[in-house]
C-alpha cells in the first residue's frame, strides 16, 4: 500500500504596528498566532541622547547612566520574553552623564553601570511578569585597528579553539554582564520574576567570520 504524505508551505506576514520615530524600533503583530514581537533600538539600555547642531546631528551621544531608557522600559510589561543585549556601542563616541565624575571611570565600569541600571528598571517595572534573557558580549574581530581607525573583519574561516581566547577588554565586559546579571537574578527572584541566560561569547568569539567585511 502506498503511503501518501501532505505537504503544506506556508508562510505568514506580521502586520507593522510600529509608531516609534525611530525607525530602528519595530512592533509586528502575527494576528492568526496572537503573537506580538517587538525591537525597542536601546544600544546602552539606558537613556542616550544624539547631539544636534543647528539641527544636524552631530555623532555625539549623551549617555545617562542613571536613568531609565522610557522607550522600553515602559513597555516591557505587556511582553512573556525579554532579550536584552549591548556591547560594542560603548566604545563609540559619547559624553557620559550620571551622578558622579565619568572621565574618572573606565568604560568597563561605565557598561557595568549601564547593566546595572538597566536590569534594576526590569526588577522594579510594575506588572512585569516576565522571563528576561540576556544574550551576553558579543565581540569584536577586527584586526589591525579598531572599526574607525582601519581595521577590518578579513577572516573567513572560525576560528579553532587553540588560536583565540577571551582577553583584554572583551573579558571584561563578559565578566562586568556576567556579575550584574546574577545580581539581578537574585534580586527578581524576590520578586518571582525569572532570568535566562542565553551565553553566546565564547561561540561568537570563534567565528570572525560572521563579519563578513568586503567578504
Amino acid at each position: 500500500m502506498e503511503t501518501q504524505v501532505a505537504v503544506f508551505n506556508h508562510v505568514e506576514y506580521p502586520e507593522d504596528h510600529s509608531s516609534s520615530p525611530n525607525a530602528q524600533s519595530r512592533l509586528l503583530k502575527y494576528e492568526p498566532y496572537n503573537f506580538t514581537m517587538a525591537v525597542f533600538w536601546t544600544p546602552y539600555l539606558v537613556k542616550s541622547v544624539e547631539e544636534t547642531s543647528n539641527g544636524t546631528p552631530t555623532g555625539i551621544i549623551n549617555v545617562y547612566l542613571d536613568e531609565f531608557d522610557e522607550e522600553w522600559t515602559s513597555q516591557i510589561w505587556k511582553f512573556d520574553y525579554v532579550i536584552i543585549s549591548a556591547g560594542q556601542w560603548f566604545f563609540r563616541l559619547t559624553s557620559w552623564d550620571a551622578n558622579f565624575a565619568a572621565n574618572k571611570i573606565s568604560l568597563i565600569s561605565l557598561h557595568f553601570i549601564a547593566f546595572q541600571t538597566a536590569f534594576k528598571a526590569i526588577n522594579t517595572i510594575e506588572h512585569y511578569k516576565g522571563i528576561t534573557f540576556l544574550r551576553t558580549f558579543r565581540v569584536s574581530h577586527f584586526e589591525d585597528g579598531a572599526w574607525d581607525k582601519g581595521g577590518n573583519c578579513k577572516r573567513k574561516r572560525p576560528f579553532r579553539r587553540n588560536e583565540t581566547s577571551l582577553v583584554d577588554y572583551n573579558l571584561s565586559m563578559y565578566k562586568s554582564q556576567m556579575k550584574e546579571f546574577r545580581v539581578a537574578k537574585r534580586q527578581g527572584r524576590k520578586r518571582g520574576l525569572r532570568y535566562r541566560l542565553m551565553n553566546t561569547t565564547q561561540v561568537m568569539l570563534l567565528r570572525p567570520d560572521g563579519h563578513p567585511n568586503v567578504y
